[in-house]
């Protein structure tokens, strides 16, 4: 009898372990149904043709994220030259298209232009008067075959397309020689639209990576800036970081994270350094201006250290205040990363809070550009007509953390002094720093998920 008993009670067992496991399948296929449900509405929803409502919410939220990379720019060959972006600027008197291009001397002879508009879905375009200006010529010794020049390229519409074409603006240019009317290479233009808040807003442009960096040091550098008061990043990627980028894209605008970080493809086609810096100075100029009042380019090795508490905005109060636009120098110190560690930092802190033995100041190097929210303001920069100054060295400086074996021959190491130990308690509680010692970017890297559901990484 008591046999019976222990085989009744294995079957009730094994009954009822058998009924969990499909009440357990069946609840999680019900939970992945609610899921994409969830995240792409039902079918009702989606092909009910009496209820189409657009998410005005989402909508603008990709168009913060996107406001400075679309269209996305790129190295385009016209003839002879290179045009990397263009933009529209519209004036009280008249619209303009300007272009970035670099390549020979050249008087441009025989070049025409067209302006391309969208109204309602109809594609149309209006002839341009075409003139350009010489902004800078090589004056670097890499550049072998020929003297490179960066110019700018100007297309004026000849008719007011707001009368002919409605209130649309261009979406594209074509420049072309007469002599090859054949080849027309059709040119996106980026929209100069204000749109400058209320809220205090900067945009740091970074330069591309050569080197190969390490992901941390780009975390780090994203983290740091963010701390303080960075709210967006344009970075210049010529292909070396994108397994990391587009997760630092993907997390941008999320609370706690940057308002956007845009990619910017960069395959400079020539082997000029000044010539490429220049371009990269400008596109982000022209890209941010109207946008936002400050205005920064860097490196990634390159830190901004505020010294007035610790902020960006409170350091630069004083050139806010006077409301007229003008380009900061900044001192730049080089901070030995082939150097031991400070004795008193830990090895989880990010390098730049353990590398602080630095050099005498190097340069003046890096520009901050204030009051660059009006488009005017912007000529004046471009033309070498903007006030320079050079930010006092109590006011801010430049940290560059590279290896200091090539500098040691010309200049002095200073006092080791963690100046960057005052940021400890921002910087380590950044939540993208956070995010990245928990290794959970790392496993959303791997996982090749981005810009989806990532919520579960950020609760």
């Amino acid at each position: 009898m008591k046999k019976y008993r222990q085989l009744a009670l294995i079957l009730i067992t094994t009954f009822s372990v058998g009924t969990l496991l499909m009440y357990r399948h069946e609840y999680l296929k019900l939970r992945y149904v609610l899921e994409v449900l969830n995240f792409f509405g039902s079918p009702q929803e989606t092909f009910n043709s009496n209820c189409a409502v657009l998410n005005e919410t989402f909508l603008d939220q990709k168009q913060r994220h996107y406001r400075f990379s679309n269209p996305p720019p790129a190295w385009t060959k016209v003839d002879q030259h290179y045009i990397y972006s263009a933009f529209f600027k519209g004036y009280k008197d008249k619209d303009l298209i300007e272009a970035i291009a670099v390549g020979p001397h050249s008087n441009f002879y025989n070049f025409n232009c067209r302006v391309w508009f969208s109204n309602n879905g109809v594609i149309n375009s209006i002839r341009g008067k075409f003139h350009f200006t010489t902004v800078y010529h090589s004056k670097s010794k890499e550049t072998n075959i020929m003297s490179l020049y960066m110019y700018m390229l100007f297309c004026e519409p000849e008719e007011n397309h707001d009368t002919v074409y409605g209130a649309h603006e261009p979406y594209g240019v074509i420049f072309t020689n007469g002599s090859s009317v054949n080849s027309r290479v059709f040119i996106p233009v980026h929209h100069q639209v204000s749109e400058v808040s209320t809220n205090w807003q900067s945009v740091m442009c970074v330069r591309p990576d050569k080197s190969g960096l390490q992901n941390s040091a780009l975390v780090e550098f994203i983290s740091f800036h963010r701390s303080i008061g960075v709210s967006d990043f344009i970075v210049y990627d010529s292909g070396v970081q994108h397994g990391i980028l587009p997760i630092l894209q993907s997390l941008a605008g999320r609370d706690g994270f940057s308002d956007s970080i845009s990619v910017m493809t960069w395959n400079f086609p020539f082997s000029d350094a000044f010539i490429e810096d220049m371009v990269i100075q400008h596109d982000c100029l022209l890209r941010a201006a109207d946008k936002v009042p400050l205005i920064m380019v860097s490196s990634w090795q390159d830190y901004l250290i505020p010294k007035v508490n610790n902020s960006l905005k409170h350091t630069l109060a004083p050139y806010i205040a006077q409301q007229s636009p003008v380009s900061l120098k900044l001192s730049n110190f080089v901070c030995c990363t082939n150097y031991p560690d400070n004795k008193q930092s830990q090895l989880s802190w990010p390098m730049a809070l353990r590398k602080t033995q630095c050099l005498d100041p190097n340069t003046l190097m890096n520009s901050i550009y204030i009051h660059f929210d009006k488009y005017e303001n912007l000529n004046l920069g471009l033309k070498k007509k903007l006030r320079s100054e050079a930010l006092p060295l109590t006011a801010g400086v430049l940290h560059q953390y590279i290896d200091c074996d090539n500098y040691l021959s010309k200049l002095k190491l200073v006092t080791d002094k963690p100046i960057l130990a005052k940021f400890l308690g921002n910087f380590m509680t950044d939540k993208l720093l956070i995010l990245w010692k928990s290794g959970s970017l790392t496993k959303l890297r791997h996982s090749n998920i981005v810009g989806l559901n990532l919520q579960d990484f950020l609760s």
